[in-house]
């Protein structure tokens, strides 16, 4: 994400989550800090999501200090089915946050109660841009978004979206590789093809015109 302007008390923060998230021990791109000024910060973990890193994340967010958390969680990469652990962790989250959001096939798992989702306390909805168009309307300045799912959802475009164009909202592309990573998020995923093609093309001629002197 681009880089913004902060106050030295907003920078503060940001390095301490930086350094809060540096500690558990995973590859560096595998995890994120993203800050929206004005706006949430959020913590980005979207990579892998095997059932022992959800309490690692949890944990880190509960020793956060923030006016606001919320919790993303997505699909549980080693429990995709398990309506057990999904509720496990949904007990927890809602104990540490605000708000806690369930997103992809396995929202309904959550065993949330009525009264939880009446009172907006826990919120069911499927998809990433369902998600998305949610925060940007219910965002405070300053507020603690933790995003975590396994890499398949692609749930990094929820912070993405907040400093870019995203319109690359399909549920599941079937890339392994981060929508950073592919950087086609400011493309609708059915023009990707075309995209790539003229853009290899676009490339070729300009070799072209580099071998020729022009």
């Amino acid at each position: 994400m681009r880089e913004v302007p902060l106050c030295s008390q907003c920078a503060w923060q940001i390095e301490q989550r930086q350094q809060e998230f540096a500690s558990v021990r995973r590859p560096a791109e595998e995890r994120t800090v993203d800050v929206v000024t004005p706006g949430p910060q959020f913590l980005v973990d979207t990579a892998k999501a095997p059932w022992h890193s959800i309490n690692i994340a949890l944990e880190m967010i509960a020793k956060a200090k923030a006016s606001r958390k919320r919790i993303v969680l997505g699909q549980i990469s080693d429990y995709a089915g398990s309506s057990r652990k999904y509720g496990i962790a949904y007990m927890i989250a809602r104990e540490i946050a605000d708000e806690v959001i369930y997103t992809g096939d396995n929202a309904h798992r959550s065993r949330a109660s009525q009264a939880d989702r009446d009172s907006g306390r826990f919120i069911e909805l499927r998809s990433a841009k369902e998600v998305s168009d949610n925060i940007k309307q219910t965002a405070v300045p300053g507020e603690l978004i933790l995003l975590k799912s396994s890499s398949n959802l692609h749930r990094e475009r929820i912070a993405l979206a907040w400093t870019h164009d995203v319109k690359c909202w399909i549920p599941v592309c079937a890339k392994s590789e981060s929508c950073q990573m592919c950087g086609l998020y400011e493309v609708p995923f059915e023009e990707h093809s075309d995209f790539l093609a003229k853009r290899k093309l676009a490339r070729r001629r300009h070799r072209f015109r580099w071998l020729l002197g022009g």
